[in-house]
């Protein structure tokens, strides 16, 4: 009994395809290979380009710093301001009852309570 060589294409993957994550290498036949790459999930892997890639990478590039922030400025609480009124101009009826002379208002006055008799 012999076994067949099956040759496997090395792909570099670009995008996550079940268990392989972006930027994983791995090896299939030529069909699966053929199909990932088609399907934009893979690239051909070339080892000799890799290496050469990793040797002209001399420094690698600042991680981004974060943005300066601005300091928040705390707004005043704003605080209710009187209403504005022109001294030409008469107040109206329903702004102060206790000016109304002919409707006085009722004073707090209550007539006292007598108690009520037992009955026998």
């Amino acid at each position: 009994m012999t076994k067949a060589i099956v040759a496997l294409i090395i792909v570099l993957f670009t995008k996550n395809w079940r268990a392989y994550a972006a930027g994983e290498t791995a090896g299939f036949d030529e069909a699966t290979a053929e199909s990932l790459i088609e399907g934009g999930y893979a690239v051909e892997y070339d080892a000799d380009a890799q290496a050469n890639a990793k040797k002209t990478k001399a420094v690698a590039p600042a991680p981004r710093q974060p943005a300066a922030k601005a300091k928040k400025q705390t707004k005043a609480p704003e605080v209710a301001k009187p209403p504005v009124t022109d001294p030409e101009v008469p107040a109206s009826e329903d702004e102060d009852p206790q000016d109304d002379d002919e409707n006085p208002l009722p004073e707090d006055e209550t007539p006292p309570v007598e108690p009520e008799e037992e009955k026998p």
